[in-house]
């Protein structure tokens, strides 16, 4: 696997069928501060044992590290939505990719302007 800046998404897809409209995304188009850009997320699957995310991953591309975080659910968890703060060092894209556990994949992906960044 090549791991460099523009290939996270393509080694996590991994040549896997992508299923549209699996991921709602609600990220600003501007963020004042790449301190705390606001992310929320939440991937439509019913949460059963057949459909459910295994894992959830949110890369921004332009930063040092740009996996910032994976989440992990189950069919336990009732839904998975998820609501939370995130750094960015410099306008870039984010991008949200759902695993689910029938081995399909979601990706919806934002550019967001940063005015003060973060990460530095």
């Amino acid at each position: 696997f090549l791991w460099g800046k523009r290939n996270y998404s393509k080694n996590i897809i991994n040549g896997r069928s992508i299923r549209d409209d699996l991921i709602e995304m609600s990220l600003p188009d501007i963020a004042e501060d790449g301190n705390v850009v606001p992310l929320k997320f939440k991937i439509n699957s019913d949460m059963t044992e057949k459909d459910y995310p295994k894992k959830v991953h949110i890369l921004v591309l332009d930063n040092p590290f740009p996996e910032v975080a994976i989440y992990n659910f189950s069919p336990y968890n009732g839904e998975a939505e998820v609501s939370f703060r995130l750094r960015m060092r410099v306008s870039s894209e984010v991008i949200v990719i759902a695993e689910m556990i029938n081995e399909t994949v979601g990706l919806k992906k934002q550019y967001v302007e940063v005015m003060l960044g973060a990460c530095s």
